[in-house]
């Protein structure tokens, strides 16, 4: 819980202030440099729910996982269930695609590091 989430993709929000991730199309260095520009849609959309958006926005590289579940609970209160177990494999599934790495660890956790993309 004191792994520091930090955004790794760039994102945009919609009409109801709800976060969209831009996924490029490319994420090879050589192909993106040259095919990407050159694309009329750059970039995969993927639009994020209330929670997600919360989640998404306060994954800034300062907030630990505890500060981030605190928000939520403060935000969403009693909708908020199993709060945990719910971020929990949010934070997992965001990693596990690259949208998100930890930054750095707090003293008394093992060394986890995710790869940059």
């Amino acid at each position: 819980m004191d792994l520091v989430p930090e955004r790794l993709r760039e994102h945009s929000t919609d009409r109801h202030d709800q976060v969209v991730l831009l996924i490029p199309r490319f994420t090879d260095p050589v192909l993106g440099r040259l095919l990407q520009p050159r694309l009329p849609f750059p970039h995969f959309k993927v639009h994020l729910d209330r929670l997600g958006s919360l989640v998404w926005l306060n994954c800034d590289g300062s907030k630990t996982v505890r500060e981030i579940a605190s928000v939520l609970a403060e935000q969403f209160g009693q909708d908020l269930d199993p709060g945990h177990g719910r971020l929990a494999l949010f934070l997992l599934s965001l990693e596990e695609a690259g949208h998100i790495r930890y930054a750095h660890e707090f003293p008394g956790n093992p060394a986890r590091t995710s790869p940059a993309p």
